[in-house]
């Protein structure tokens, strides 16, 4: 499981990071409140970590588009997992303390989300 400095650091990181992309669904004219297609990103260490996570994902609404390995920019090999869900910006924002948490469950690291604002 991750350790508790590493889930601070990432949802530091993270939160940051929703404040942009609030921003930017502002800047293209949509309400934050309006469901819209987002996609969601953990690396997990092995498949069967991102196996579990995927079926607890799915659990909880998600779509489950991808488990395949990957490859993290320090070249470790991994699992990414990428799932959807249509929900408002606001509240895929408010889900991501949750959504860390759930990762460093299965010792995985939750990434962040994604809206296709096209």
């Amino acid at each position: 499981m991750l350790d508790q400095a590493r889930i601070e650091k990432i949802l530091k990181r993270l939160l940051k990071r929703n404040d942009e992309i609030l921003e930017l669904v502002r800047n293209k004219g949509f309400s934050e409140k309006d469901p819209l297609y987002t996609e969601h990103q953990f690396l997990s260490p092995n498949q069967l970590e991102a196996a579990k996570l995927s079926k607890e994902l799915q659990a909880r609404g998600f779509r489950v588009n991808e488990i395949e390995p990957a490859e993290r920019e320090d070249g470790t090999d991994v699992w990414a997992v990428e799932a959807s869900i249509q929900l408002s910006p606001e509240a895929n924002a408010g889900m991501t303390e949750a959504l860390v948490k759930l990762g460093a469950n299965y010792d995985s690291e939750y990434c962040g989300w994604a809206v296709d604002l096209r």
